[in-house]
């Protein structure tokens, strides 16, 4: 996955009319607080804040089962997207 389509992944995930000023601060933020490049790191972050699977509940003789369930990558980065800015 390209380093674009992550701020364009992690761009259509939050409120569009915010969006690009949140990306483009957290880019800035980034840029001088590390004095690295700022993708790398956001990219960790959303891979490491990212689920790998989620929960599904299935009824069965009365019964609720839980069992996992793999995510795709477009939904485990926009669950990492969600993560991370609710950490705020």
């Amino acid at each position: 996955m390209g380093s674009s389509s992550n701020l364009d992944l992690s761009t259509s995930s939050l409120l569009r009319a915010r969006a690009e000023c949140i990306v483009s601060r957290t880019l800035l933020y980034n840029r001088t607080l590390t004095r690295a490049p700022p993708l790398p790191i956001i990219r960790h972050a959303l891979i490491t804040a990212s689920p790998a699977v989620k929960c599904i509940s299935k009824k069965r003789s009365g019964k609720n089962f839980v069992r996992p369930a793999a995510l795709t990558e477009k939904q485990r980065i926009r669950a990492g997207v969600h993560a991370v800015s609710a950490v705020r």
